[in-house]
């Protein structure tokens, strides 16, 4: 006998949501029968679900198959082999019945009557009702050996078409910022999950790499605007977000939860400039530490900086994508080019005495703009061991092909930065 389990027989849903278009469902449900069966139609899942994931605990499944439901011409013609099939001329309204016995590339049938064989008669097809056994849904199929079941069995698996990420909300008042972070989540697993428990997991997890591609085109865009909604855990090597309410995910929708906001009490204003410079590149950046308003785990995600003018408008700065960050790190976001920070360098001499090679390299930093500032020379050296030998600034080598020099320039003013280093050749 046969046992179908749908979502009503679901006692609990949970889904952990990863960054990389994909997620793990786990469900609990009762399975009650009252005569033996040896074969259970787990409906009511997705898809786009991986077969090869499933995992299937509180009885013994001795064979799984998984059918996706998906109904075509081919698919729908290959029940009706070897039953008769009617075909009407709608130009005459003459009908014919045939016995199907191919539907491979083209149609081919017997007539009953007279054992003439047709090849893809012209007319309007019409089948008998639909064959038993005709999946309009996926379904996974478990055998099992003969027995009545009256527990619980949980079953887990991998779905394509769900995921998360996180975009802020920077606003800048004074020498503060405010923070609001949101988690989105994207649902197109062509199914609804009602209610769940969601947990999002944090971070890179590696994967098999597929032939197909997945890309979401979301539908609908809904928010929620209570704050706090998350408690923050650790997986293993990957910090997780547990929302602390279940959600409804309506398939092809968009949803953003709002999980942070924080004051923080001070950033920095950072101007950065390399060899190839002409306009100082703009970053913010402030510290992770509970002293400042944070101190948490933060998932890589985009944001979106504003800043109050002088006229206390509200106005955007800029974008971008900034990376991870754990407490006590520094985050740093690039969001775009000073107008009135400008930079030229150029080698300026380059000379050989006695098998040793002298570089003297310059920068000429303008700041245009009405107060003071510092900028970061980002400077690269190619050659790969060399000294320095001499320079009009204090300098911290970050590594063998890399130096660092802050320089404080005032309002209106040109700074110039000039430095030699020697290469031994010999």
């Amino acid at each position: 006998m046969k046992f179908q389990s749908t979502e009503n027989d679901r006692i609990s849903l949970v889904i952990s949501i990863y960054q990389g278009g994909f997620g793990m469902v786990k469900e609990l449900r009762q399975i009650t029968t009252e005569e033996e069966i040896s074969e259970i139609h787990f409906t009511g899942i997705a898809r786009n679900i991986e077969a090869s994931s499933v995992l299937v605990k509180g009885f013994n499944v001795l064979e799984q198959s998984y059918a996706d439901g998906a109904m075509s011409k081919n698919t729908l013609l290959e029940k009706y082999i070897g039953r008769e099939v009617i075909v009407r001329n709608q130009d005459t309204g003459e009908a014919m019945q045939i016995r199907l016995l191919s539907a491979v590339d083209g149609l081919i049938g017997e007539r009953p009557d007279t054992k003439e064989i047709i090849i893809d008669p012209a007319g309007e097809l019409i089948l008998p009702p639909m064959p038993k056994g005709l999946l309009e849904k996926p379904m996974l199929v478990w055998q099992m050996a003969p027995g009545e079941l009256d527990q619980h069995i949980s079953v887990s698996y991998i779905v394509q078409g769900i995921e998360w990420r996180t975009n802020y909300i920077v606003e800048i008042q004074g020498t503060a910022l405010f923070l609001t972070g949101w988690m989105e989540i994207r649902n197109n697993t062509g199914i609804d999950y009602e209610n769940p428990a969601i947990k999002l997991i944090a971070g890179e997890v590696y994967r098999q790499p597929k032939t197909i591609d997945f890309s979401f085109e979301p539908k609908i865009h809904e928010s929620s605007m209570s704050s706090s909604q998350f408690e923050q855990a650790d997986f293993e090597d990957h910090p997780s977000y547990k929302l602390d309410r279940p959600i409804s995910l309506l398939d092809g929708q968009t949803k953003q939860i709002k999980f942070l906001e924080a004051h923080i009490e001070s950033f920095r204003t950072i101007y950065e400039v390399d060899n190839w410079s002409e306009r100082a590149r703009v970053k913010i950046e402030y510290d992770n530490k509970k002293s400042n308003g944070l101190g948490i785990s933060l998932p890589r995600g985009a944001v979106k900086i504003f800043r109050h003018d002088k006229n206390k408008e509200l106005e955007f700065v800029g974008e971008n994508e900034v990376e991870s960050s754990m407490e006590e790190d520094i985050v740093s976001v690039l969001v775009g080019e000073a107008f009135a920070i400008s930079c030229r360098s150029h080698e300026k001499k380059r000379w050989l005495q006695e098998g040793v090679e002298y570089v003297t390299y310059g920068y000429d930093l303008m700041n245009n703009k009405q107060e003071n500032v510092r900028i970061h020379i980002s400077h690269t050296i190619h050659e790969p061991i060399w000294i320095m030998e001499s320079s009009t600034h204090d300098y911290e080598i970050k590594n063998a092909g890399h130096v660092k020099f802050i320089v404080r320039t005032a309002a209106k003013k040109a700074t110039a930065v000039e430095f030699t280093y020697r290469v031994d050749k010999r």
